[in-house]
Order: structure tokens, then sequence, then C-alpha cells
């Protein structure tokens, strides 16, 4: 059986809940792309809403996972668009996260910036904790922050 064969295979077990779901993860990161190109964080974070449950640890390991996998098919889908596609999901869904940005000085001396994504004092996307230390934080943004 060849790879594609054993892919479309796999494709075909796959519930229809989970399709849907899928789908909607994937407009959403399209969504935040093309939305942070026109309009920007600044104005474009007043429509997500605000959310103070904790969501189920399961739930964000899973979302993650997605939203990674995910952005590959998205063009120019930076960490900022997956951090701010996913912390949309889950306010729609009445969790609450945190969005960090931070900067850090590479090798050859230019400074990188990196946004992740924190919810349940847990890094859902963007990065491994230890890696994530080399950052120095600049801003911490929930959903309507100032």
């Amino acid at each position: 059986m060849s790879k594609l064969t054993r892919r479309w295979a796999n494709a075909a077990r796959v519930r229809v809940s989970d399709r849907i779901e899928i789908l909607s993860l994937y407009m959403a990161i399209v969504f935040v792309r093309i939305a942070l190109s026109c309009v920007g964080y600044n104005r474009f974070r007043k429509i997500i809403p605000s959310a103070q449950t904790l969501p189920p640890v399961n739930l964000l390991n899973k979302l993650g996972r997605r939203v990674t996998r995910l952005a590959r098919f998205v063009p120019g889908a930076s960490c900022l668009t997956q951090a701010v596609a996913a912390q949309l999901v889950l306010a729609r869904l009445g969790y609450q996260s945190d969005m960090r940005v931070g900067v850090r000085q590479d090798e050859t001396g230019q400074i990188r910036a990196h946004a992740w994504l924190l919810s349940v004092d847990k890094v859902i996307l963007g990065g491994h904790p230890t890696e994530l230390q080399t950052f120095s934080p600049l801003v911490d943004f929930s959903p309507r922050s100032s």
C-alpha cells in the first residue's frame, strides 16, 4: 500500500465531528492571518471575547498540535498568527488563555521576536518552556487587556 493510499485510508476513519473541528480551526487560522494583515493586532484583539474558565489540559494539548499542523497550510502563518488563532478559538469556547511576546538576540546579533500561548500555567503552542526562557518577555496579552 502506497503512502498516499494509507493517508487517504486514515483520513476516511476520522470522525465527522473531528473533520468539522479541524476545518473550523483551519478557517480560524486563515481568518486571523488575513485580519492581522489588514487591521493589525491591536484592533483585532478587540473582537476576542474575554473568558475566565480554565480549559481542560487534554483540549490544550490537542489544540496546540492541530494549530501547529494546520498552520503549515496557511501561507505566512507566523507564530503570532498561530497564537492569536488558538486564543480566539479558546475564548470562543469560554476558556482563558494568555499570549506572550518576547525577544532575544540570535547568534548573528539580530533581534528575533516570538509569540506563544499559555493557559493553566502550560505552554499550549510556540515552543518548549526551556527554549522560551531564552526570550525576554515584552508583553503579556490577555483578550481585551490594555
